[in-house]
């Protein structure tokens, strides 16, 4: 689906991300999008669900084609996220209904691919000095809870 296709859609667009944790918590896997919308900005691996396909393996095939990582482990939903982008008219340029998946992933180096321009694991700490996409930091906070057996902070649905 080429940019042109997602630009002011009947209806939104379904997408997944994955918040894959280094096995001690202390890193995220990030990568750097390479198309619009947010282009520039860091995010999770992701992108939209294929006709046919199911959320998960949506998810796990967007993780091997924009990082080329293969040893991870999707372990369940941190997030659901509507993201409405208006053009300067207010119209709704973009809209996606993004399911985030949290898991864990073997610390090896990532390759970007795909439409990423850069995959890099970032520490925890450090994320909130990134220019990240919108929802990035309450995404990480609840998959890190989740991750740690703690109840997640705020809702479930994030705008």
């Amino acid at each position: 689906m080429g940019d042109g296709d997602r630009r002011y859609p009947r209806h939104p667009l379904c997408g997944v991300g994955a918040i894959l944790l280094s096995p001690d918590l202390r890193e995220v896997l990030l990568v750097e999008r390479g198309s619009p919308p947010s282009l520039g900005a860091w995010t999770f691996p992701g992108g939209l669900i294929d006709g046919g396909e199911r959320a998960r393996e949506a998810c796990a095939r967007e993780v091997r084609e924009e990082t080329g990582l293969r040893d991870f482990a999707l372990e369940g939903l941190a997030l659901v996220a509507e993201r409405i982008l208006p053009d300067a008219e207010g119209r709704a340029e973009y809209h996606f209904l993004i399911l985030d998946f949290w898991g864990r992933a073997e610390r090896r180096e990532p390759a970007a691919g795909s439409d990423a321009r850069a995959a890099r694991w970032v520490p925890v700490e450090e994320v909130a000095a990134l220019r990240t996409t919108r929802g990035v930091p309450i995404a990480l906070a609840r998959a890190l809870a989740l991750a740690r057996g703690e109840p997640p902070p705020g809702p479930v649905l994030s705008e």
